[in-house]
């Protein structure tokens, strides 16, 4: 139970009417389909009852955080915390201090917020958290990474791109991105898709398999299947040509959902896209998807929008920026971001 500071309890059979459930907030949380719920527990004292009542625990109960969240603790379950000498309890001036460091993600803070109230408290304080976050976070992004090229002139353009078609990838070729909240304006992540294998009927960029024509088939973590697309999600349908369009229904399975989706794309025009890895020549490509998702959990479905923009480069061999924007079940934009590419290595294709 949460206590309002200007409770008035004075026996335990009054706490459930005079206090929150802090079930109840995560499980508003869970049913408001956010990507991610974040709960900070500075609250992990004794139980003034415990010698009266039938309740002898010390600290703060145990709680597992339902999917998308992070639950933090000032200190392990069943133990208590320190109030500290400042004007803050220890854990709040500790987490306050790492919550400022910049490009930190989420859990690296609290690791470093459970280092320093750990060693200021002689190890009697072990701050603790329960997370099932399947994202990254950072409280304060780091600005992204500017598009700068140094002699616009020195610019060579490839001219006229009458087709592109299947890259012929290799073990070895890399892209690395930067992705990008349009809603804030943060650097969410930088990622790297690293060609690892190749297979007669897929390309395996990691956890990250294609078909060869680079249709996502699956995402795997730790060797375990998070993501699958059926047949394949078919933002590409090579060869790439400016007026191109093709349509195609696709099937995702997540831990979370399942989702059909019918898709338009098309080819619109060439365009010359400048990224911080410099200024290339590209086929842009835009797209369109309605799907009717269904969770697994209670069965509840909905039905949303989603928007794409790629550019694709034929020298790249893979995309330079990629936009993705979606609407929720309540038609609300939730999520906006893009991908840029920060820098590439493609063995020469003969």
């Amino acid at each position: 139970f949460l206590i309002p500071v200007d409770a008035q309890i004075q026996r335990e059979d009054e706490v459930a009417y005079n206090s929150v459930d802090a079930g109840q907030v995560l499980d508003k949380m869970e049913a408001a389909n956010n990507r991610l719920n974040i709960v900070i527990l500075d609250a992990c004292r004794n139980n003034p009852f415990a010698r009266s009542f039938r309740s002898g625990g010390a600290g703060l109960a145990q709680m597992d955080a339902p999917v998308g969240t992070l639950i933090a603790f000032a200190t392990a379950p069943g133990s208590v915390a320190s109030d500290g000498d400042g004007q803050n309890g220890l854990y709040t001036q500790h987490l306050l201090q790492s919550l400022q460091k910049p490009g930190t993600k989420i859990e690296d803070v609290f690791k470093n917020v459970r280092a320093s109230v750990r060693k200021d408290s002689g190890g009697k304080q072990i701050p603790w958290e329960s997370t099932s976050l399947e994202g990254d976070f950072v409280f304060v992004p780091l600005p992204p990474t500017p598009a700068v090229v140094a002699n616009l002139a020195s610019i060579a353009s490839i001219g006229k791109i009458d087709s592109i078609p299947v890259p012929q990838l290799k073990v070895g070729d890399m892209w690395e991105y930067q992705q990008i909240d349009l809603l804030s304006g943060s650097v969410t992540e930088k990622f790297t898709r690293r060609v690892t294998a190749i297979t007669a009927d897929e390309t395996r960029f990691g956890g990250y398999v294609a078909d060869r024509s680079l249709g996502l088939l699956r995402r795997t973590r730790e060797g375990k299947v998070v993501l699958t697309w059926k047949p394949k999600h078919p933002q590409y349908d090579f060869p790439l040509q400016v007026g191109k369009a093709w349509s195609a229904v696709g099937v995702v399975d997540t831990e979370r959902l399942t989702a059909e989706h019918n898709f338009n794309f098309k080819v619109v025009r060439q365009e010359q896209v400048l990224v911080p890895a410099g200024v290339f020549d590209t086929l842009r490509l835009e797209g369109t998807s309605k799907y009717k998702s269904t969770m697994k959990k209670d069965g509840a479905s909905g039905q949303g929008n989603s928007t794409y923009r790629i550019w694709f480069s034929p020298v790249t061999g893979y995309f330079v920026a990629y936009e993705y924007e979606e609407t929720n079940f309540k038609g609300i934009v939730h999520k906006k971001e893009r991908s840029e590419l920060l820098s590439y290595k493609r063995d020469a294709v003969k």
